[in-house]
C-alpha cells in the first residue's frame, strides 16, 4: 500500500503496474502541477558555491574553480525521475574520457558505488557499454568529422594524409590514417580518420584496400594532395596501387617521406659505422656479445653501458641498490633507460640518463653488492664517460632535428 504525501491518495493493493514510478509521475502531473518548486533555491545554492570558490585564495586541488558548481549543475533536479538513457550516456562519456576499461562496468565495487548513490541504477555489462559508446559517441563524432572534411573540400580544396602501420605488444597489427589541412583562417588542422585493424596478409594490396575504404567512407578519395609515410619498403608498393585508384594523384609528385624517420635512419647509420647500433628489442643477457673493460672505443663503451643497464633492469636487487645509492647522495631518482633501435633517439636517451645517474652508477659498480658486474668484468672508466659525453653531443643534433621535424602546430614541408 502506497499513498501520496500531498493529497493522501492511496494505491493498492493492486497489480504492480499501478504502483510504478510512471504511475506516480502521471499522478503528480495531473493533480499537483502547481506545487511550489525548489528550482530557484537550487540555482541560488549553485551560484553561492561558484562565487565562494572564485573569491579569495584557494588551495590547489587539481580542479577548476567551478568544479563543485558544475558537478551540482549536472545533477538531477529535485523531483526529476531517474533517466536511464541519460545515465548510460554519461557513463559512456566517463569511460572514454578516463580511458577506462569496459570491464569496469561489471566490477562489484563500481556497481556497489552506483547503487549506493541511487538504487535505480541499472546493471550495465561491458558489451552494453561498448554498444553505447559506439552508438552515442562514435557515430556522433564520425558525423562531425565528415562535416568538417566535406566543408573543406566543398570548394575544391585538398587535404594531406599521414599513414603509419605497426604491431602492438599483443601482436595485433594496426594502420592509422590522419588527415591534415589548413582552413580559410590559415589554421593548421588535423584529425584521425582511420584506426584500422589489419587482418590477413599484410601485403600492399590488402593495405591499399583498407586505405581506400577509409577514404571512400569520408568521401575524400578525389581530394588527396600529399601522403607522408616512413621508408618501409611496403609503402612504395602501396603507393603504386594508390596511383591507379586516386584521381589526379602521382606517386612521384605527391609521396613524401617522413623527415623525422630519415633522421633516425641517419643516426642509426652513424651508430652502425661505429659498430654501436642498438638492438631490435630489449636485450636478453644470454648470448650477448661481451666486451671486457680492457677494450676501448665507442663500440666497446656503448656495449658495456648496455650490458650494465640491462643487468640493472633485469635484477630487482640491482635496481633497488641503484635507487638506494642515488638517495644516499641526494640525487634525484631517474630510472635507467635501455635503447632499442625502433625507438627514435633511444641511444641518446640512454646515454643522457646514464650521465645524469653517473655518481650513483659509479658507487653501484664499485660496491657491487651482488657481484654481478665483477663476474662479468663490467666497469666504466673516466675515458668511457668521456666517450659517452662526446657521443651524446653527436646524437643531440639528430634529437633537435627530430623534434623540429615532428612539429604539429606548424608546416614542416618547406624545411
Amino acid at each position: 500500500m502506497v499513498y501520496c504525501c500531498h493529497c493522501k491518495h492511496k494505491w493498492g493493493p493492486y497489480a504492480p503496474s499501478y504502483t510504478t514510478t510512471s504511475a506516480f509521475g502521471k499522478h503528480f502531473r495531473l493533480l499537483h502541477s502547481q506545487l511550489p518548486s525548489r528550482e530557484e533555491e537550487y540555482k541560488s545554492v549553485i551560484k553561492r558555491i561558484a562565487d565562494s570558490t572564485t573569491t579569495g585564495k584557494r588551495k590547489r586541488t587539481g580542479s577548476s574553480p567551478f568544479t563543485i558548481a558544475s558537478q551540482l549543475s549536472g545533477m538531477r533536479q529535485p523531483g526529476v525521475i531517474f533517466d536511464e538513457p541519460e545515465y548510460r550516456k554519461l557513463l559512456a562519456i566517463m569511460v572514454v574520457e578516463t580511458n577506462t576499461a569496459f570491464r569496469t562496468a561489471e566490477v562489484d565495487s563500481f556497481r556497489n558505488l552506483m547503487r549506493y548513490c541511487n538504487g535505480q541504477v541499472p546493471l550495465v555489462s561491458r558489451s552494453t557499454l561498448y554498444r553505447d559508446i559506439h552508438k552515442l559517441l562514435y557515430r556522433r563524432l564520425f558525423k562531425e568529422v565528415c562535416q568538417r572534411l566535406q566543408l573543406h573540400i566543398s570548394d575544391g580544396a585538398r587535404m594531406n594524409l599521414t599513414i603509419d602501420a605497426w604491431t602492438a605488444s599483443n601482436e595485433i597489427p594496426f594502420l592509422a590514417i590522419t588527415a591534415h589541412w589548413m582552413n580559410t583562417e590559415f589554421e593548421l588542422l588535423s584529425t584521425l580518420i582511420g584506426f584500422e585493424r589489419l587482418k590477413g596478409s599484410h601485403t600492399a594490396e590488402n593495405m591499399t584496400i583498407v586505405i581506400m575504404k577509409v577514404l571512400r567512407m569520408y568521401g575524400i578519395e578525389d581530394y588527396i594532395n600529399c601522403i607522408t609515410t616512413d621508408n618501409a619498403s611496403v609503402n612504395d608498393a602501396i603507393f603504386n596501387e594508390l596511383e591507379f585508384q586516386l584521381t589526379s594523384w602521382s606517386q612521384r609528385d605527391r609521396q613524401i617521406r617522413c623527415l623525422a624517420y630519415v633522421l633516425n635512419l641517419a643516426a642509426q647509420t652513424v651508430l652502425t659505422s661505429l659498430k654501436s647500433e642498438a638492438r631490435e628489442a630489449e636485450v636478453v643477457l644470454e648470448g650477448w656479445e661481451e666486451s671486457g673493460s680492457d677494450e676501448i672505443g665507442p663500440a666497446a663503451t656503448l656495449s658495456r653501458l648496455r650490458r650494465i643497464i640491462a643487468k640493472i633492469r633485469s635484477s630487482t636487487t640491482l635496481w633497488e641498490a641503484l635507487k638506494t645509492e642515488a638517495q644516499a647522495i641526494k640525487l634525484a631518482w631517474l630510472a635507467p633507460i635501455l635503447d632499442v633501435r625502433i625507438r627514435w633517439n633511444s641511444t641518446h636517451k640512454m646515454i643522457e640518463r646514464a650521465i645524469e645517474l653517473r655518481p650513483a652508477l659509479e658507487r653501484l659498480l664499485t660496491f657491487d653488492p651482488s657481484r654481478a658486474f665483477q663476474h662479468a668484468q663490467l666497469t666504466l672508466t673516466s675515458s668511457d664517460w668521456s666517450v659517452l659525453a662526446k657521443l651524446k653531443d653527436i646524437l643531440h643534433v639528430f634529437v633537435l632535428g627530430t623534434k623540429f621535424a615532428s612539429g604539429s602546430t606548424y608546416p614542416t614541408l618547406t624545411m
